[in-house]
């Protein structure tokens, strides 16, 4: 792991290559071990002999006592956790873009409900009738499906002449400035 062999390090002072920023965490984690407190775990990264870094997990860090309390040594058991890391950071990253993906698509769906809302709440009441007519002109447009069909109302009735038709029956020019609110 570090290069060192076992014999180098039993009876003697361990300092793991650690990277700078994992120093703290380490002598935090160490100090931590007490009569009281004898066991702990951390996640921490490890410069290696090749000069790259890897996550190793110290597990059941234990701090061996006299019986008197005085701390004599303490044993570690590390393992590489450097693929699990590196799995889980990938995991964190596509989660995160499917949570923004999510929002996304919510944010689309509320738009294309709002839109929904103000097609339904500008349409004409129950009994009148917006329908395409022969000849692609709307009998009676309304706003809300004019907007729906993508062309503006007055090009909508019969090729902008001054009455609309419904129902067969030929509508005064001023059904069509009600309906173009």
């Amino acid at each position: 792991m570090t290069g060192t062999r076992r014999d180098d390090l039993i009876g003697r002072q361990f300092r793991p290559p650690l990277v700078e920023e994992e120093r703290t965490a380490w002598r935090n984690f160490v100090r931590g071990l007490t009569p009281k407190n004898p066991a702990a775990t951390i996640d921490c990264r490890m410069v290696m002999p090749d000069g790259s870094t890897r996550y190793y997990r110290w597990r059941g860090g234990r701090a061996l006592c006299s019986p008197d309390g005085t701390i004599l040594e303490y044993q570690y058991l590390c393992s590489d956790s450097h693929e699990f890391r590196v799995i889980e950071e990938t995991l964190r990253r596509q989660l995160q873009a499917l949570e923004q993906e999510a929002h996304d698509r919510e944010g689309a769906l509320r738009e294309s409900e709002e839109r929904f809302r103000r097609i339904f709440e500008d349409s004409p009441p129950p009994g009148s009738r917006s329908a395409i007519a022969p000849g692609g002109h709307c009998s009676m447009p309304t706003v809300p499906a004019s907007n729906s069909l993508g062309s503006p109302v007055s090009t909508m009735y019969g090729g902008g002449s001054t009455s609309c038709r419904s129902a067969g029956r030929s509508m005064p020019a001023r059904c069509r400035h009600q309906e173009m609110r």
